[in-house]
C-alpha cells in the first residue's frame, strides 16, 4: 500500500523528518495542567496551538470547537442532573476535565513523540501554567459578572 506524503507536513514530510524544526509544542503535561488550572477550555486552546504549529488547522479548529461545545453543555447537563439527581456538579465536571486530557493524549501524543525524536523544542509548562491562569481569571470575571447582573435584576435563582 503506497501512502501520498505531503513534503510540506512537519510531522511526517522527508524535508523535516530528521531535523529539529523552530517551533516549540505543549507537552501533554502542559495540556494536563492548562486543563486542571484553566479549564478544559485551555487546554483545548493549547492542543489547537499544537495542531497550528504542527501544520493542521483544521485539527486546530475541530480541536477548538470540540472542547468549546463539551465546555458550554457539561454545565448545562450538569445544572440539569444534579437538581434532578442530587448530586454534585464537580461530579459532572471532573469527567469534562479528564475526557479533555484523554483527548489530547490520544491526538496528540504521537505528534509530540516525533517533534521529540526529531529534537524539536517544547514550551516551558510554566507558560501553560500561565495561560491556564488568564482563562481562569477569565472565566472568573465572566460567571462573576453574570453573578452581580442577576442579583441587580433581582433573579435568586442561581444563588
Amino acid at each position: 500500500m503506497n501512502q501520498t506524503r505531503n513534503a510540506f507536513d512537519p510531522v511526517i514530510g522527508s524535508k523535516s523528518q530528521n531535523r529539529p524544526n523552530g517551533y516549540k509544542l505543549y507537552k501533554i503535561s502542559g495540556i494536563g495542567i492548562a486543563i486542571c488550572l484553566g479549564s478544559p477550555i485551555a487546554g483545548g486552546f493549547l492542543m489547537s496551538q499544537n495542531y497550528k504549529k504542527l501544520g493542521k488547522r483544521s485539527e486546530a479548529r475541530k480541536a477548538l470547537l470540540y472542547i468549546t461545545i463539551a465546555w458550554v453543555l457539561f454545565p448545562i447537563a450538569a445544572a440539569l442532573i444534579t437538581e434532578e439527581l442530587n448530586i454534585s456538579a464537580s461530579s459532572i465536571l471532573v469527567p469534562l476535565a479528564i475526557g479533555t486530557f484523554l483527548y489530547a493524549k490520544q491526538n496528540q501524543l504521537e505528534d509530540i513523540k516525533a517533534h521529540a525524536m526529531r529534537g524539536g523544542k517544547f514550551a516551558s509548562n510554566w507558560k501553560a501554567l500561565g495561560i491556564s491562569l488568564l482563562f481562569s481569571t477569565a472565566i472568573l470575571t465572566v460567571v462573576l459578572s453574570a453573578i452581580i447582573s442577576l442579583k441587580q435584576v433581582g433573579s435568586t435563582h442561581f444563588m
